[in-house]
Parts: structure tokens; sequence; C-alpha cells
């Protein structure tokens, strides 16, 4: 996003991961995210690829932590491990 004052200055947007239950997960991914696009300002595609792929694992272990008895108790879940 490029700065309406015409300064031609770029613009990164905070945004709020409420969703994550796990605190410091929240904290990395509002981090992560502010990153993602000063890479993607910048055109680091290979940085963007690799923090956006980090923020999905970040959310999908929230989630897998958040139900983790749900997931073990899956029929798909491996047993004995």
């Amino acid at each position: 996003m490029i700065d309406e004052s015409g300064s031609g200055v770029p613009v990164t947007e905070t945004r709020e991961f409420k969703f994550i239950a796990n605190g410091n997960l929240q904290a990395i991914l509002e981090r992560d995210y502010a990153e993602i696009q000063r890479a993607y300002i910048s055109e680091c595609w290979k940085s963007v690829i690799i923090l956006s792929g980090s923020a999905i694992e970040a959310v999908l272990l929230d989630r897998l932590q958040d139900e983790g008895s749900r997931a073990r108790a899956s029929s798909k879940a491996p047993k004995g491990t």
C-alpha cells in the first residue's frame, strides 16, 4: 500500500490475531505479519513465502494445541506413538 499523502512512502497495516489462543504465537504472528508486508513491498519474494508459511504453521499449531484431545481421538490419528 502506498501512502495517500503523495509522499510515496510504503505503509504497512497492523492486524490483531485475536482468534489465536496462545499469546506467544499471537505476538509472533502480529510481528511476522508486519514483516511479510515489508518484504512484499521490497519484492523479497522468498522471504514473503517463508514468513507466510511460518504464519500458516503457527495458526495450525494453535488450533492443534487448542483441540489436541479431539485430534488424538480422531479415527485417522496415528495410534501408539
